[in-house]
């Protein structure tokens, strides 16, 4: 949900809707979850690691890897 920034009343109306509406927050509560578990380090630390394994633009190869 998106509130105007600096709106107490606006914020207020829409954290009291969801206190009141159990669909909307666990709706909003699964998607927080299933968005969240990218963020775990396992996930985290293996984009790092697939990252630093990939060659960037500038790679050269290492001495004695050419096969030629």
């Amino acid at each position: 949900m998106l509130v105007p920034f600096n709106d107490p009343k606006a914020i207020a109306r829409e954290v009291t809707g969801l206190l009141k509406d159990d669909v909307r927050r666990n709706a909003m509560r699964k998607n927080a979850y299933k968005l969240g578990r990218d963020m775990v380090w396992s996930t985290v630390a293996a984009s790092y690691m697939q990252t630093f394994e990939r060659p960037g633009p500038n790679a050269r190869a290492s001495p004695g890897s050419f096969s030629g």
